[in-house]
């Protein structure tokens, strides 16, 4: 996975004194809110009330527990009630379509759910509501995460990737998603770190367009090693 690319001689070292990248790991507590959804009016008003960390959960907590299979409608649990309970097929669709790269933070997600559930309602407005079972009301989850360094700096490029091929997937998990999405946690996204202390702006770029959705998180793995494996033998060669 890209490790005989990382020659010590081809080392980017940082500027003396810059700091090296931390690799961070996080485990994730879940719990119940006590809010639930048997109709399209209820959700709403659960995406409207629930913290960001209910959103982000329902969102993205698939990735964990299919690392070698993509989840049903990108992880986007809320699609998956939906077109189950619901039996709503062409709304399920457009919420698990829903680019998350496109949103800034979990407040940009929130609003796009909200918005796009909202105008499939009032695109049909003569529709009876459908009603979920009781049994298969949605019920409202959130997570506590707790974060801790794993043990891994990475002080060039090559130690960098070496570490990416290695880290476990909740740290992977961590630095692809929660990090992306949570302004206090900005200098542990993987692209920052490479633009802003590499200074290595075309990587940095080929790894925000990397989408991370609609794939299992080894196969992100792999893919941003090649990335990375790929842009280390090319300024090799030019050496």
């Amino acid at each position: 996975m890209g490790e005989a690319t990382c020659s010590p001689g081809r080392r980017l070292r940082l500027t003396e004194g810059r700091p090296g990248f931390t690799f961070y790991t996080e485990r994730r507590l879940v719990q119940l809110t006590g809010i639930r959804a048997h109709n399209l009016d209820e959700l709403l008003a659960g995406l409207r009330t629930v913290g960001g960390a209910s959103i982000f959960y329902h969102t993205h907590h698939s990735f964990l527990q299919r690392q070698f299979a993509a989840p049903m409608y990108n992880g986007n649990d809320f699609a998956t009630w939906i077109a189950t309970a619901l039996g709503e097929g062409d709304l399920a669709e457009r919420v698990g379509s829903i680019n998350i790269l496109d949103c800034q933070s979990i407040r940009d997600l929130r609003e796009t759910l909200i918005a796009v559930i909202e105008d499939h309602l009032a695109s049909h407005p003569g529709r009876q509501r459908r009603q979920a079972d009781p049994l298969d009301a949605f019920h409202f989850a959130s997570s506590r995460s707790f974060v801790l360094p794993a043990g891994r700096v990475a002080r060039s490029l090559e130690e960098f990737a070496w570490h990416v091929s290695r880290i476990s997937v909740h740290s992977l998990f961590y630095h692809v998603f929660v990090a992306r999405l949570n302004p206090e946690c900005r200098d542990r996204d993987f692209a920052v770190w490479i633009e802003e202390e590499l200074g290595l702006e075309d990587l940095a770029g080929q790894i925000r367009r990397l989408d991370p959705y609609p794939r299992p998180l080894e196969d992100l793995r792999s893919e941003l090693v090649t990335i990375l494996a790929r842009h280390i033998d090319a300024r090799g060669a030019l050496t």
